[in-house]
């Protein structure tokens, strides 16, 4: 319920300013990796704002607003290819490629939920042309709950065919969270939440396949604790590091 802010000073540090740019319900920020005097903020419902310097624009698409929006704003683009940038909704996801000063819809149909705040979408780094995109998946293989895939910069989005174990049954589950890698073009890393089932899936082939590398689905105690996972991070200069976000309580 606090809106976004920027600190004042660089490095930042534990005496350092914040000044107050857009309000609302803080959600998902970017910046342009080219440019620091560019970035996008979001507040509900994909109310999105850019600035460029201290000019701030309204960057909303024609989708903006809780009939289409998810609540939870989000936003994705590629260190490497900064201006580009993506922000789902139920029609599909919109894609920038004037960092927020237009937009053009790719559009999703058929199982997709992207007005669901579990929405996600990731672009790969070590590919930009390479997107991910994703709200729901399932155990069925002729369930229209799929992760969706973009091989040409988010122009156009098509279902991937791997699928959940059969512990997810088919009805569908809704993700948590949605990471491309950041060493190869054909890996991701789609999270998940529900107790007592796997909780990071690894997909090395561009969604043909999901293996569980958390052990719950297999049985095995690797370590990984049954709490909600909710982001991961895998290093790029040694893809054996992984970190994963997870729900905790502080004690």
């Amino acid at each position: 319920d606090n809106g976004s802010y920027i600190s004042e000073t660089t490095p930042s540090s534990a005496t350092t300013n914040y000044t107050l740019l857009w309000g609302g319900d803080g959600f998902e920020t970017i910046w342009n990796y080219a440019d620091p005097t560019k970035v996008m903020m979001s507040s509900q419902y994909s109310n999105i704002v850019r600035y460029l310097g201290e000019d701030g624009y309204y960057a909303r698409t024609p989708d903006y607003g809780s009939a289409k929006s998810p609540f939870y704003s989000k936003l994705a683009n590629a260190n490497n290819n900064p201006d580009v940038v993506f922000t789902p909704s139920s029609s599909g996801v919109w894609r920038s490629t004037n960092f927020g000063g237009s937009w053009v819809l790719a559009p999703i149909t058929g199982g997709w939920l992207g007005s669901a705040s579990p929405v996600a979408v990731s672009v790969s780094v070590a590919n930009p042309n390479i997107v991910w995109a994703g709200v729901v998946m399932s155990s069925s293989s002729t369930s229209a709950y799929k992760l969706r895939l973009s091989k040409d910069n988010g122009q156009t989005f098509t279902s991937t065919v791997g699928v959940l174990p059969s512990q997810f049954t088919s009805a569908g589950y809704y993700i948590s969270g949605l990471q491309a890698s950041a060493v190869s073009e054909s890996i991701a890393f789609v999270l998940f939440s529900s107790a007592g089932k796997g909780k990071i899936f690894q997909t090395d082939d561009f969604g043909a396949t999901f293996t569980d590398i958390t052990g719950f689905t297999q049985g095995e105690n690797r370590g990984f604790p049954d709490v909600p996972v909710h982001s991961v991070l895998e290093m790029p200069f040694d893809p054996n590091i992984i970190w994963a976000g997870t729900f905790g309580v502080a004690r």
